[in-house]
């Protein structure tokens, strides 16, 4: 099974286009795996609001225990800082959610980048290539024929650009002339990545 055409330039254009496959599906990963490092950055931040949180109602909490000890005005006193402890739990919650969201994105959203891209290209990859292997397969056995050789020139003639195609060779295969048949032969060939001297 030849993946390449024979022809240089042709064979060149397939490496290019397999490098650009190949660097895509790296590329992609690679910036999956910055999305997945932003996103544990992120939940660290989580954990910071966490921390503020705790450490505001622990003050609030020492400011409330403080101004109840005041005589007399003590308990009103001591009522908003109690209050405020209470925010900085609602604080502390919120970082745990975001740190908690922000771990699940990590753990997924790097598969969730770069899995649909890299399934993409090996797909667009495979569909490519094996319509040329196929097609390249069929015409080497087509060539290896006098009936087979007909049935290129009928392709070349059906496929290829009229101004492509050798002088006369349209009438001079109507007329079942060999040598017209075989240059259209050799010419549909061509098209499928064989070198022409095959014919």
């Amino acid at each position: 099974m030849r993946l390449y055409a024979d022809q240089s330039s042709r064979r060149a254009r397939q490496i290019v286009a397999d490098a650009t496959a190949v660097a895509l599906m790296v590329a992609a990963v690679w910036f999956a795996a910055g999305v997945g490092a932003w996103l544990a950055e992120f939940a660290q931040a989580g954990v910071e609001v966490q921390d503020a949180g705790t450490s505001f109602t622990g003050i609030m909490t020492d400011v409330a225990d403080q101004a109840a000890r005041i005589v007399i005005v003590g308990d009103g006193l001591a009522e908003p800082f109690a209050r405020a402890a209470g925010i900085g739990g609602d604080v502390h919650d919120a970082g745990v959610v975001v740190e908690d969201g922000a771990r699940t994105a990590a753990a997924w959203g790097p598969w969730l980048v770069a899995v649909p891209t890299v399934l993409a290209t090996v797909v667009t990859w495979i569909l490519t290539r094996g319509r040329f292997v196929r097609r390249r397969r069929e015409a080497e056995a087509l060539a290896t024929t006098a009936s087979g050789l007909d049935a290129l020139a009928l392709r070349a003639l059906a496929h290829a650009d009229a101004a492509a195609l050798p002088a006369g060779a349209a009438r001079g295969w109507r007329e079942g002339d060999p040598d017209a048949v075989r240059a259209l032969a050799a010419a549909e060939l061509a098209r499928c990545g064989i070198a022409s001297e095959r014919v």
